[in-house]
């Protein structure tokens, strides 16, 4: 009896799985002839086939840039096209003015393995928002005097950092790491570029540089890794924030200073 009985599970289990695969079959070919319409009528993107290039070079020329507006920022109508038949288009992007250039700055402790923030006031969101402390590169960080007419815009970015730092977190010094080769776009429609740093242990400052007029600043000390990317997690840090975050927390790992 039990000879037959495994001799009808047996059977079973193979007309079932024939049943299965001669549905599965059909299924596909139902799947594949509904592809094969759909690119005949232009609605399927074939699979990419090349590996993505991260070159970049463009095709695109600047014809003609305006300027709209120039205060604390410079709104530009920049108009491009495409060299190879492409069409005209205007855009609207904002610059910072001068150099159009700033810097972050993340300041990590090495012995309690935590960070310094700071939190300040943001009228674009109308946000209480933390962050690292930043700035931007002016001229006056390259002349300070007769022999820094021909500092480069590294120095001159290093310079600015040192002064941010000063002005926003009341620490110098320290060990200063670069977190990226190049400039970083700030966004799709700025102009303006960011040179991002990590500074480990530097040390309070009793008489720091003044704040801006317009500057109202809450230095947080003592931050958790936890903590600094749950800030990130809950939007409570600007994007720009946020990439400088992310970067430093790499380098550090790199250091061996965060698993």
């Amino acid at each position: 009896f039990e000879v037959v009985l495994l001799m009808v599970l047996a059977s079973w289990s193979r007309s079932k799985h024939a049943c299965a695969s001669s549905n599965f079959d059909q299924r596909s070919t139902s799947i594949n002839a509904r592809q094969a319409q759909l690119r005949n009528d232009g609605h399927v993107i074939e699979p990419a086939t090349q590996r993505p290039s991260f070159s970049v070079d463009h095709d695109y020329e600047v014809l003609r840039e305006t300027e709209l507006y120039r205060n604390w920022r410079v709104l530009i109508q920049r108009q491009v096209k495409k060299k190879l038949g492409g069409r005209t288009i205007d855009f609207e992007v904002v610059g910072q003015g001068g150099l159009d250039a700033a810097v972050t700055i993340f300041v990590w402790n090495s012995t309690s393995k935590t960070a310094t923030l700071i939190q300040e006031y943001h009228p674009g969101p109308h946000e209480l928002l933390f962050g690292c402390a930043a700035g931007l590169i002016e001229a006056k960080h390259g002349h300070d005097n007769d022999d820094d007419n021909d500092e480069t815009f590294s120095l001159m970015a290093q310079r600015a950092a040192e002064h941010e730092l000063e002005e926003e977190c009341q620490v110098a010094g320290g060990t200063w790491y670069e977190l990226t080769s190049q400039p970083l776009a700030m966004d799709k429609y700025a102009t303006t570029k960011i040179k991002s740093y990590l500074v480990v242990d530097p040390e309070t400052v009793d008489d720091p540089r003044p704040l801006d007029d317009e500057e109202d600043i809450n230095i947080v000390v003592g931050v958790s890794v936890k903590d600094v990317l749950r800030l990130v997690r809950d939007g409570r840090m600007s994007i720009v924030g946020a990439c400088t975050v992310l970067l430093a927390l790499e380098k550090l790992r790199e250091l061996k200073e965060v698993a």
